[in-house]
């Protein structure tokens, strides 16, 4: 399992209670395979929870990775 999530993305802000969005996936405990995204926005925390598919975004560029089978350029 993949996950990203940017420095300046709002749902950071969501607590990790396990009530609505259960735990976060880029904890070390959770597992899953983290990726790198650019920070964001900190003065739009929303925009940047919308930003992972923008041109040039960091997360975009391995996303594709990912799905193209090129695990080894993740970053």
């Amino acid at each position: 399992m993949w996950a990203s999530r940017a420095e300046h993305d709002i749902i950071r802000r969501v607590p990790d209670w396990d009530i609505a969005h259960g735990n976060d996936p880029t904890r070390e405990d959770f597992g899953g395979r983290v990726f790198s995204s650019n920070p964001g926005d900190p003065d739009n925390e929303g925009a940047t929870h919308s930003a992972y598919w923008d041109d040039g975004n960091l997360a975009r560029e391995n996303i594709a990775y990912i799905v193209t089978g090129q695990n080894g350029k993740v970053t």
